[in-house]
C-alpha cells in the first residue's frame, strides 16, 4: 500500500461522520469476543462440550468479520469505485421499441415499419431461433388482443 494511500484512509477514518461507525464496531466486537471467552468458559466446565469449544471460534470469528467489514466500508469510503459511464449513442424516435404506432396495433407489419424507417439493419439482439420467433409471435398476439381489450372497455 503506497503511503498516499494510507494518509487518505487515516483522514477519511478521523472524519466526524465515522465516530459512530467506530463506536458501533469496537461495541459490537467487544461484545463478540466477550461471547466466545463465555463459550470458551462453558467448553472447559463439566457441561460443557465440543460443540461449545466451537462455538467459542465462531464468536470470535464474527468479530474478526466485523472487523474486516469495518475497514472495507473505510477503505471503500476513501477511495471510491468511479465505474465509467457508457457512451450513449442519442436516441432516435422510434429506435428502441420501433414505431410507436404499431406497437399495439397489428403486430405482423411492426418489423416492416422499424425496417423501412432505419433502412433495413439487422438487429443485433434479434433471435435465430425459430422457436423463439414463433413464442415471440404468439406473445405479441397475445399483447395485441389485450389492447384491444382495453381500447373496448376503457
Amino acid at each position: 500500500m503506497r503511503k498516499g494511500t494510507v494518509v487518505f484512509v487515516v483522514r477519511t477514518a478521523l472524519a466526524v461522520r465515522w465516530l459512530p461507525r467506530h463506536v458501533l464496531m469496537l461495541v459490537v466486537v467487544a461484545v463478540l469476543s466477550l461471547l466466545g471467552r463465555w463459550q470458551w468458559d462453558v467448553s472447559q466446565s463439566s457441561q460443557g462440550g465440543l460443540q461449545n469449544f466451537l462455538y467459542a471460534f465462531q464468536w470470535w470469528f464474527m468479530a474478526a468479520m466485523v472487523i474486516y467489514g469495518w475497514w472495507r466500508l473505510l477503505r471503500d469510503d476513501a477511495h471510491p469505485h468511479t465505474r465509467p459511464k457508457p457512451e450513449l449513442a442519442p436516441a432516435r424516435a422510434g429506435e428502441w421499441l420501433g414505431d410507436p404506432r404499431t406497437a399495439f396495433g397489428d403486430v405482423s407489419n411492426a418489423g416492416d415499419a422499424n425496417d423501412a424507417a432505419h433502412g433495413d439493419r439487422a438487429d443485433p439482439n434479434a433471435v435465430a431461433d425459430d422457436d423463439a420467433d414463433e413464442e415471440l409471435a404468439a406473445y405479441n398476439e397475445y399483447l395485441a388482443r389485450l389492447n384491444d381489450r382495453a381500447r373496448r372497455t376503457g
